[in-house]
């Protein structure tokens, strides 16, 4: 089994906030290349500039992605919580 690892990894937050479409969609390929059972939503220590949980989940869902695809990674949980 390959690890999971956060889609931080793929893309800085900062991006994925304010992307354009072109971004967006570069992001997106990048969590599909991935694979999606392999993406963990998590975020940072809430803390100085990092964006706070609930608006790293809102800059997620303004990536193109399908309802699915939110859905695989929201209830996504890394194999040592199993």
């Amino acid at each position: 089994m390959r690890p999971p690892f956060g889609v931080s990894a793929l893309y800085p937050w900062y991006v994925a906030y304010a992307s354009p479409p072109a971004q967006a969609a570069l992001m997106v390929r990048r969590i599909r290349r991935v694979g999606l059972d392999r993406i963990l939503f998590g975020s940072d220590a809430a803390v100085g500039g990092n964006l706070r949980p609930r608006e790293q989940w809102a800059a997620l869902r303004r990536l193109p992605l399908t309802p699915d695809e939110l859905d695989r990674i929201a209830h996504n949980v890394a194999p040592y919580f199993r």
